[in-house]
């Protein structure tokens, strides 16, 4: 059986291929703005590269955030296209957030608070709990500003982010508070293949921490 991953909620496209446990392709790309419409093509040479198709892959699993909501969306839209009307292909969402606690070295029971650039000088925090081999998100998420992160981080047992948002969370919070927080090297959808999560076949639920801002156009 053969199950694939795809994370698009950073400023990389991130895809893992597994075949029966064994793991075949664990690749990422820089995908920032218009470079996302490269996404399918770059999977599917991959595969190709592999001898196998895209119709070879039976279960998908999307990264669903926080992060970037057009790149989450356009994964999401991507694996729809591609699953349609083939019950055989089961999907599912999983949190990005657990890419980089997968590096923060917590034990057992213990919380990590993943943190993420939120622009306009506001972090986003994603928490989950390792349990065992796996990760669970505890339902706690906020939007801190510079002033409540350094007084709230403390709140985790670990801490960990993606280093392509380094630069943003020092200039918000300084070098000091960031000292420790594991940054995850590039990216990997690799993290998101192994969640024992359901594959459920929703691919809306995705992670809007800070909900989409809507104006009204003017009369």
């Amino acid at each position: 059986m053969i199950a694939g991953a795809i994370d698009l909620a950073g400023p990389f496209g991130a895809c893992a291929i597994e075949q029966d446990g064994e793991v075949l392709i664990d690749a990422s790309l820089p995908l920032r703005g218009r470079e996302a419409a490269r996404l399918a093509d770059w999977i599917v040479e991959l595969l190709t590269a592999r001898g196998l198709r895209i119709a070879d892959v039976a279960r998908w699993t999307i990264g669903s955030g926080p992060g970037s909501f057009t790149g989450m969306r356009l994964a999401a839209a991507l694996v729809s296209g591609w699953s349609y009307a083939n019950p055989d292909v089961l999907c599912r969402c999983v949190p990005t957030a657990l890419i980089p606690a997968a590096s923060s070295g917590a034990a057992d029971g213990e919380r990590v608070g993943v943190l993420f650039d939120g622009r306009n000088a506001e972090m986003l925090v994603f928490e989950v709990r390792r349990e065992g081999r796996q990760w669970r998100p505890t339902g706690f998420t906020a939007v801190w500003s510079a002033e409540e992160g350094l007084i709230q981080i403390g709140r985790f047992d670990r801490l960990a982010a993606f280093d392509y948002d380094r630069a943003a969370l020092e200039r918000l919070l300084g070098g000091a508070a960031l000292e420790p927080v594991a940054f995850y090297p590039g990216a990997s959808a690799r993290p998101l293949l192994e969640s024992d999560a359901a594959f459920d076949n929703v691919l809306t639920d995705l992670v809007y921490i800070r909900p989409a801002v809507f104006t009204k156009p003017a009369e």
